[in-house]
């Protein structure tokens, strides 16, 4: 049995704040390493801690938001409650907790861009990638008798492309708002289960399958895509696996 760690959220995101916490970790040693009166250390934690308070301005850069820190008010209110003698002995902490906030806003636009690479949203494989416990769910009435084919699926997987998905998600959204009494065939009657996106995306997405068992329409929450397979995934009565 394969053993995964399953995470809280994507990959590219943990391993990039890590590295950013830990050259911080190292500028706060070296500070205290060139100090000649050794700062208490918990105090300088303490410090670096205040530090990160600060008022942020919300921005958005090539498709991302984030927050920039614009009024360190952390590093004010150490500067209001220590003496001079003490101001003097911890503020590069509270200095290096301010820009710390710096760094994780270069972290946090970076690592938009650096998972559309890793986990590239036009890949189907990024949604299925653990498909051998998949199961077809129906989810309306209209739903023919159908088998999902596994070996199908894993072929799509490999061969489907991302089509426009306005006419599906058009049909999608005149079937919810005119009921069931106009439209009495959903054209998403299926739902994939025992599905697993590919480990570190953080994903966690909806597949549904089309009337004709040729389409896939992925809801990851933010964005709805249309994956087009030229072959069926679904037999129909009683044929396939």
């Amino acid at each position: 049995m394969l053993f995964e760690l399953e995470l809280p959220g994507n990959l590219v995101i943990w391993l990039l704040t890590g590295a950013v916490w830990l050259i911080i970790l190292i500028v706060l040693i070296r500070h205290y390493r060139r100090h000649e009166s050794k700062p208490v250390i918990w105090k300088a934690l303490v410090a670096t801690a205040m530090g990160i308070s600060a008022i942020p301005l919300h921005i958005n850069m090539f498709g991302y938001s984030g927050k920039l820190a614009v009024l360190p008010i952390g590093v004010a209110l150490i500067y209001i409650l220590l003496q001079k003698d003490s101001w003097q002995r911890y503020r590069v902490f509270a200095w290096t907790g301010f820009w710390s906030n710096h760094a994780m806003l270069i972290v946090t636009l970076l690592s938009g861009m650096l998972y559309s690479l890793v986990y590239p949203k036009n890949d189907l494989s990024v949604y299925l990638t653990h498909v051998d416990n998949a199961r077809l769910v129906e989810t309306h009435h209209s739903a023919p008798s159908g088998r999902l084919s596994i070996e199908g699926l894993k072929v799509a997987i490999d061969k489907s492309l991302l089509q426009d998905s306005y006419p599906a998600m058009e049909w999608y959204t005149q079937y919810r708002q005119e009921g069931e009494t106009l439209y009495q065939k959903e054209k998403f009657p299926f739902m994939l289960s025992g599905i697993k996106p590919r480990w570190g995306s953080g994903l966690h997405s909806i597949v549904f399958v089309e009337r004709d068992g040729q389409g896939l329409l992925v809801a990851t929450g933010r964005d709805y895509l249309y994956f087009r397979s030229g072959e069926p995934l679904v037999s129909f009565g009683g044929e396939g696996q």
